[in-house]
């Protein structure tokens, strides 16, 4: 039987949990908890996740080693710390950044110069298929850039489009008041003095309808990261399915946490 988990809650602090199939050893970035992930036994249903005795301050050295850009480091603490292989180790500090990329990846809004780069994607697909489209007609050996042209232009106008929805979400969408629940700093980038956050939220629609919950990967600067700190009550927008957040540009908090 083969173990198969996406979300799931942290026993510790009942924060979302993402399990990738297979993963043994998990970190929740909120309440600095080793977990290990415990296979069922045949014919049993669900999975069983427990805390480990590995200490915070050793899973907040992991995180900021994280943060410092320093990926090896955190990988050799995290092995050392939870007593695991360097393997186990890099799937489980490899899964917390890579769960946040996706995520940021599938819902970041994007600004004009976005708008353009995906235009030229699919735009550049297209015009190559079609180019090879007119060649194959002497040349079968074509249509196999066809076919990659066209798959090419056909993946980032499915990027481009739940860009677009993050986009009008982002400056349309429903308006509520989200309560800071958690928030969680995964990398920092020097560069352009910002950061890549983890924040769960709560929302309180304005329209009354009933309160949720969601997690969502954000990119913050300094000042919008102090504005989001933990029982801090923020301005944002939503969507239909309540499955994207975010909170107004800029930042604006309606009421300070205790």
């Amino acid at each position: 039987m083969s173990l198969l988990l996406s979300m799931t809650s942290c026993p510790n602090c009942g924060a979302p949990l993402s399990v990738e199939p297979g993963l043994r050893n998990v970190i929740c970035i909120f309440c600095n908890t080793s977990l290990f992930v415990e296979r069922p036994a045949t014919g049993a249903a669900v999975a069983q996740i427990r805390a480990q005795s590995v200490s915070k301050d050793d899973i907040e050295r992991v995180k900021q080693l994280l943060v410092d850009g320093k990926r090896d480091e955190a990988i050799a603490h995290y092995a050392r710390a939870a007593s695991v292989s360097r393997d186990e180790a890099e799937r489980a500090v490899e899964s917390v950044l890579l769960s946040a990329y996706w995520t940021l990846v599938r819902h970041l809004p994007i600004n004009g110069f976005g708008f353009f780069l995906h235009a030229v994607f699919v735009f550049g697909g297209a015009g190559i298929a079609a180019w090879a489209a007119t060649q194959a007609v002497e040349s079968p050996a074509y249509l196999a850039l066809v076919a990659a042209g066209g798959l090419f232009a056909i993946l980032q106008l499915a990027r481009f489009l739940r860009h677009l929805a993050s986009t009008l979400v982002a400056s349309f969408g429903s308006l509520g008041r989200g309560r800071v629940l958690r928030c969680s700093v995964l990398r920092e980038f020097v560069k352009q003095n910002g950061f890549l956050v983890v924040v769960v939220f709560e929302v309180v629609p304005d329209d009354g309808s009933p309160a949720f919950v969601d997690q969502e990967t954000l990119l913050a600067g300094e000042e919008s990261l102090r504005k989001l700190s933990p029982g801090n009550v923020v301005r944002v927008r939503f969507d239909g399915a309540r499955k994207r957040v975010f909170p107004t540009t800029p930042v604006t908090v309606l009421a300070t946490g205790v």
